[in-house]
């Protein structure tokens, strides 16, 4: 059950990276911990699986279609381990979008795993992620049947107006999807680009 709420969640964030550069091509790094892992923390050093994941669409695509496509992906790109940055553009054809990761370490995790996580929206930057060599970690949490969203991003790279219309832009998404989900790509990007304009 949750390796396809990651396969919708990855999928939107796509879309959203989509609207955003304006193109149907996009990839990005996604973190997973290893199955059974206990994170109490946001340490990216205690994750095991780097899974470059690739959304590209085309305008007549259904959505419920390109959500299977990329659980199949995610399936499919989880033996090909940590790839580096050079490695994932070679895979997909073409340049990150952001130089950022999203990570699901709290879906695979047992309990009150992010217990130390207090603060759930938008923050400052960390060192894990100067670390790791990105400007933006989002994080998706999976805690009491509720989807919560954590960025902490570098303000010297990414100004903070830009994470946070790619957050708003994300939510806005995700509350669109019910009722486009028999959609094609491109409806469903006109009714949200629509809903800005508006």
């Amino acid at each position: 059950e949750r390796a396809v709420w990651i396969a919708l969640i990855q999928t939107l964030w796509g879309i959203n990276l989509q609207l955003i550069n304006n193109c149907n091509d996009v990839h990005f790094p996604v973190l997973l911990p290893k199955k059974g892992t206990r994170i109490d923390n946001m340490n990216t050093s205690q994750l095991h699986n780097a899974l470059p994941i690739r959304v590209k669409t085309s305008p007549n695509d259904i959505i419920s279609n390109v959500v299977k496509k990329q659980f199949s992906q995610l399936l499919g790109a989880q033996p090909l381990g940590r790839p580096t940055r050079e490695e994932l553009i070679e895979i997909t054809g073409n340049e990150e979008h952001y130089n950022h990761f999203i990570s699901f370490q709290g879906f695979w995790t047992e309990g009150n795993s992010f217990s130390h996580v207090e603060n759930v929206g938008i923050s400052t930057v960390d060192s894990n992620v100067i670390d790791l060599g990105k400007d933006l970690a989002v994080y998706f949490h999976y805690n009491n049947n509720q989807l919560e969203i954590e960025a902490i991003y570098n303000a010297n790279a990414i100004p903070p107006d830009a994470v946070a219309f790619l957050m708003k832009q994300f939510k806005n998404i995700t509350s669109k999807l019910p009722a486009c989900w028999n959609n094609t790509i491109e409806e469903m990007k006109e009714i949200i680009v629509n809903n800005y304009q508006n």
